[in-house]
């Protein structure tokens, strides 16, 4: 096997938290335009959006600083309806889940929720454990504050999260009527930015050559690929091909010249690994 430099993508537009945490997507609904669209994390998170399933039309009123999104239609919900997003956690581990969520006094939307995520499009939904929240007519109650997701939410490219409610009980007590109002606001998926891997606990799965390429570079590996995704240097991915073999020629000849990196997912292995590439 050929010795490659081996690092994690660096991602921008990263807002620094706590020590090394970093915000990999968040909503804030900015009293200025506020959409469903993420409006801070790294650039591949700044398109996705936050969905209603089940329920009425995504507005925007007031919220715990800015705006909040809201919506009715919450009534016999029951393990049903929910908020939910998508967040690409590649090159993030220890990731976590903050939110602010409020019913409204004279409209009470659902009173209880709890977290669920799964991984992939096509992944099964579980339960975040202890993850339940009580929803008031106050934006503290139901404030969830960098919970942490489980381990395999780390370092995926696709994440889902979804708060659903359990019970069909209104904050203000019987049952989530047509009108009640559910609020959500001041999300962020959180994670800590892996910062390197040993070259030797990789090399020996996975020779890619040649290295710097005029376009194509050959994937060799000693256990089957599962995918490969080709991040540029803001993050975004910019081509990908779910496989199952142990070797594939990968072709960017279309693409800018320049450093990118490559994030190959094995067989049997919990996480995406990278290489930096160079295409000249």
């Amino acid at each position: 096997m050929k010795n490659f430099v081996i690092i994690l993508l660096v991602f921008s537009a990263i807002a620094k938290v706590n020590g090394q945490d970093k915000v990999i997507a968040g909503w804030t609904f900015p009293d200025t335009y506020p959409t469903v669209v993420a409006d801070t994390g790294t650039s591949s998170n700044m398109g996705q959006e936050i969905v209603a399933l089940g329920t009425n039309a995504i507005e925007f009123e007031n919220g715990y600083t800015t705006k909040a999104a809201q919506t009715t239609g919450w009534q016999n919900g029951q393990d049903y309806k929910a908020w939910y997003i998508e967040a690409n956690t590649t090159g993030f581990d220890n990731i976590t889940l903050s939110s602010r969520q409020k019913s409204v006094g004279n409209a009470p939307g659902p009173k209880n929720f709890k977290i669920q995520y799964w991984i992939g499009i096509n992944g099964t939904v579980e339960d975040v454990p202890g993850s339940e929240i009580v929803v008031e007519d106050d934006w503290e109650t139901g404030f969830l504050n960098n919970y942490p997701l489980p381990a395999e939410c780390s370092n995926k490219p696709h994440v889902f999260i979804m708060w659903i409610m359990t019970t069909n009980e209104a904050s203000g007590g019987g049952p989530v009527l047509e009108d009640g109002i559910s609020k959500i606001d001041e999300i962020f998926v959180r994670g800590n930015e892996t910062n390197s891997i040993e070259e030797s606990q990789l090399s020996k799965f996975v020779d890619i050559f040649p290295n710097p390429s005029s376009g194509i570079f050959n994937i060799k590996s000693e256990k089957n690929i599962e995918y490969i995704s080709v991040y540029n240097i803001n993050g975004a991915v910019v081509k990908e091909a779910g496989l199952n073999k142990k070797s594939y020629e990968i072709d960017i000849s279309c693409l800018p010249k320049g450093n990118y990196m490559i994030g190959i997912k094995l067989e049997n292995e919990n996480s995406l690994m990278f290489w930096k590439i160079n295409l000249r």
